[in-house]
């Protein structure tokens, strides 16, 4: 009898040190999230390291939430090399795989211009329209990294304006009215970006088809959707995220067979998450 209470207090001693651990890893990662919506992003990467070192003591497997956010901190603090990381970390464990892709790519750039060392020119010092048009892509890019869209927005359409074949600020410019809910923009940058894609540089034509093809599904004008999202695949079959809406436009269609096709389709190439759960919602 003595040693199963002996036993059962060590149970109880366990369980509440866990749920200590537990509150650790949530108020660093709570206070983390506070710096970096304060824009503290120094701060915001001491408390997201701490919430993945607290996690890592009590549980198995990697707090990959708290990487994400922490490589969003590292990339606004300009520390590219840590961002890319762990954004790295998020994609070999299938989390946010396509987000974490984007910004990995974005930090890669920023990294290319930092060890060549290029310096930075103040706006409206003159030169040729294409230096000037790089200079708002550039500052574009920043903000759009930063999530700040009616600046990267503004950026980007000045950037356009001076040089009409920059193919790349019409895609940005094209996600950056998704994010603000301009849909009918979204499909003419979109058609910008498509009619002078023999310019792109740093954007995927089937990344163009997808950011289309999703407004057009948030427009219900699901035709249009599905052959902007059947062009998106055809460009680049590797791409969860396209299979996972692809499957969200067919729903909408009442071809659940086909949509509970594609979500397995996405879950199998790197959308695991948002995949996961319309299977679980939807195809049971």
């Amino acid at each position: 009898m003595k040693k199963m209470f002996l036993a059962f207090l060590i149970l109880i001693a366990i369980t509440s040190l866990l749920s200590a651990q537990d509150a650790q890893t949530k108020r660093a990662f709570l206070t983390g999230e506070m710096a970096f919506n304060s824009k503290l992003y120094e701060r915001a990467i001491s408390y997201y390291s701490r919430a993945i070192d607290y996690f890592s003591r009590n549980t198995e497997g990697d707090y990959l939430e708290a990487y994400y956010k922490r490589g969003l901190a590292n990339n606004l603090a300009a520390k590219y090399e840590d961002a890319i990381k762990d954004f790295d970390k998020c994609i070999e464990n299938n989390y946010m795989v396509d987000e974490a892709k984007l910004k990995k790519e974005l930090a890669q750039s920023e990294l290319k211009k930092v060890v060549k060392n290029e310096a930075e020119t103040d706006f409206g010092s003159g030169g040729s329209s294409e230096f000037t048009a790089k200079q708002f892509y550039d500052q574009g890019f920043k903000q759009y990294l930063s999530e700040d869209f009616e600046k990267a927005l503004a950026n980007f359409t000045s950037a356009t304006e001076w040089n009409p074949s920059l193919a790349d600020a019409y895609a940005l410019k094209a996600k950056s009215n998704f994010a603000l809910k301009n849909y009918n923009d979204v499909i003419k940058d979109c058609n910008k970006a498509i009619e002078k894609k023999d310019f792109l540089k740093d954007t995927d034509i089937s990344d163009i088809f997808y950011t289309r093809g999703s407004a057009y599904n948030m427009l219900q004008k699901f035709e249009a959707a599905l052959n902007d999202l059947n062009e998106a695949i055809n460009a680049n079959s590797k791409k969860g995220v396209f299979y996972t809406v692809r499957g969200s436009v067919k729903y909408n269609m009442d071809n659940k067979t086909g949509a509970c096709e594609d979500w397995n389709l996405g879950s199998k190439n790197g959308d695991f998450i948002n995949a996961s759960k319309l299977l679980e919602e939807f195809c049971k």
